[in-house]
């Protein structure tokens, strides 16, 4: 029997953010690097399982995604969004997708985005503080993208 978590993208993004903070001082002692630009596939690994699992995963399993193409992958370096589902800044007036956490102060305290035109191609990157971010996402369904901020999502 499954039950209903009702969400958003918000609380997800904000668990997996607290979910890395936390592991910083484990990974430290096995004297894994963890702040850009030295952290490498080790790292990498354990975050981006962390945001498949809480947030990516949550969203693709919503009643609102349904049958929307899948989430890319979290720090995944594309040239074109066009096939994908992301997530995003609903608050900007820029296209945005988010790529993944980034250190300015605090650990993960803020995001790295790639800036996209009106065909989903990459323009650049920006970073943005994490607290400022209005988190959603953008559902792919085919051409079209749907912005979600409430998921219900089915446990």
């Amino acid at each position: 029997m499954s039950s209903i978590w009702n969400t958003s993208v918000s609380q997800t993004m904000h668990i997996a953010q607290e979910a890395l903070r936390a592991l910083v001082p484990i990974v430290e002692k096995a004297r894994m690097k963890w702040r850009e630009p030295d952290n490498y596939d080790d790292w990498d690994l354990i975050a981006s399982a962390i945001v498949r699992s809480i947030v990516s995963m949550s969203v693709e399993n919503c009643l609102e995604f349904a049958r929307a193409s899948p989430i890319i992958d979290y720090d995944m370096r594309a040239d074109n969004y066009s096939q994908f589902s992301f997530i995003t800044d609903l608050a900007s007036a820029k296209s945005l997708a988010f790529v993944s956490f980034v250190t300015d102060r605090e650990p993960f305290d803020a995001c790295l985005f790639a800036e996209l035109d009106e065909n989903q191609r990459v323009l650049g990157e920006l970073r943005r503080a994490f607290n400022e971010v209005d988190w959603g996402v953008a559902a792919r369904h085919g051409t079209s993208l749907d912005k979600l901020r409430s998921l219900t999502v089915e446990l």
